[in-house]
């Protein structure tokens, strides 16, 4: 924490999901990942931690800034909870799975993979304010979703 100010945004990268709503993947969603948030989603949360991404599930999936399995706010404007993005799709031979619990059943999700494309993150880091995530289809470079934490600060 003490070092926030020459490096702003913190990124965990983990190959579990802490959150996540694959139809496919439901034993990895309803019962592994609350174990895994057990261990880790008060530590990221009290060292402000900005986004953490994991693979595992051949999918993708985006959650709004979230805290126990509710969304802190709508929007990334100076996010009071950790981004928690699903990357699981590059790479796999083998079709995604574009399978999700609807809607309703998961406030805290923001977008997830329309179909079976496989895809790539591009983090860019603008400056200490801005942080934009785009994920992208590896057969096109097209951009399939893409979002950006804003703060109206630095951090200190």
């Amino acid at each position: 924490d003490g070092n926030r100010a020459a490096v702003p945004w913190l990124v965990v990268v983990g190959h579990r999901p802490l959150y996540c709503s694959s139809v496919a993947e439901i034993k990895r969603c309803d019962d592994e990942a609350p174990e895994y948030r057990s261990y880790l989603e008060d530590l990221l949360n009290q060292h402000g931690a900005d986004l953490y991404v994991n693979g595992h599930n051949h999918q993708y999936e985006r959650s709004y800034p979230t805290y126990r399995q509710k969304p802190t706010q709508e929007s990334y404007a100076d996010p009071k909870a950790p981004v928690y993005v699903v990357n699981g799709a590059a790479g796999n031979v083998h079709p995604n799975d574009p399978t999700y619990l609807p809607a309703p059943m998961v406030p805290w999700r923001a977008a997830h993979g329309k179909g079976f494309e496989t895809s790539w993150l591009r983090l860019t880091v603008v400056n200490a304010t801005v942080l934009t995530v785009d994920s992208v289809l590896s057969s096109t470079s097209e951009v399939a979703d893409s979002f950006t934490i804003r703060r109206s600060a630095a951090p200190s």
